[in-house]
């Protein structure tokens, strides 16, 4: 499977931020349920904490819950539904792990995969987002 965002971000108009569940396999993916392991999301302009994944928190929707993908099938989730920011704030970036557990269609073991994700402030003024690994460092707004 792969997690993509759908897009830039611009910090003064961010919403809707979107992400794209894609099962890429022949197998079917079955009771899939989307977690979301936040380190740091936010509109203050501070310096962001250092991050380290695998984060404890997990967050989830009932809406992103019981999920069923076939091969090339996609879910988005919006962000936006779950982490509520004043649409007259600006956005100042984010460092999270979007969780993905499923089971494969014959095989009675859950699986987990976890996909993590910050932003970064490009030249042409928007945040892009980056995939990093799980395990690694960030912090202070650099990658």
């Amino acid at each position: 499977m792969t997690v993509t965002p759908d897009g830039a971000t611009d910090p003064l108009n961010p919403f809707p931020i979107s992400f794209t569940i894609t099962n890429i396999n022949f197998i079917s993916l079955h009771k899939m349920n989307i977690l979301l392991g936040l380190c740091y999301f936010g509109t203050a302009p501070t310096v962001q904490p250092p991050c380290k994944g695998p984060y404890v928190s997990r967050l989830t929707l009932e809406s992103w819950q019981n999920k069923n993908l076939a091969m090339d099938e996609r879910f988005t989730i919006t962000l936006d539904d779950m982490l509520k920011i004043d649409h007259a704030a600006k956005f100042a970036g984010a460092d999270f792990s979007i969780i993905v557990s499923y089971h494969p269609w014959i095989i009675p073991i859950r699986f987990e995969r976890e996909f993590r994700f910050a932003t970064k402030l490009q030249s042409d003024g928007l945040l892009h987002w980056f995939s990093l690994p799980v395990d690694s460092v960030s912090g202070g707004g650099s990658l």
